[in-house]
C-alpha cells in the first residue's frame, strides 16, 4: 500500500467541474471520432492537420486535446499518485 497522499483532493473541492470533465469525455468517446485517433492523441498530443480532418473532427479533436492537457495538469498540480483510486465517475 502506499504512503504518497494526493496534494489536493481536486474531486472533493470541485466536483461540479469534475462532474463536467467527465461529461466531456463521454462525450469524445461517441462524438464519431476513431477510437484509436483519440488513443493516439492521449499517448502524444499534437496539432491537428485541416488537410486531415474536417472541420466537425478538427473541433472534436481539439477537445479531446482539452481533456487530455486539463487532466494531465490536475495529476501533475495536485500530485495525484497511482495506484490511489480514482473518484467514481457519474452516471448520466
Amino acid at each position: 500500500m502506499s504512503t504518497v497522499e494526493p496534494r489536493i483532493a481536486y474531486y472533493k473541492l470541485a466536483p461540479d467541474g469534475i462532474k463536467h470533465l467527465h461529461a466531456l469525455e463521454r462525450y469524445l468517446a461517441d462524438c464519431g471520432l476513431e477510437k484509436s485517433l483519440i488513443e493516439l492523441v492521449k499517448l502524444r498530443a499534437s496539432q491537428a492537420v485541416r488537410g486531415h480532418f474536417n472541420e466537425a473532427e478538427l473541433v472534436n479533436l481539439t477537445l479531446a486535446i482539452t481533456a487530455i492537457n486539463t487532466w494531465n495538469r490536475i495529476a501533475i498540480s495536485f500530485r495525484s499518485v497511482p495506484g490511489i483510486p480514482r473518484p467514481p465517475r457519474p452516471v448520466a
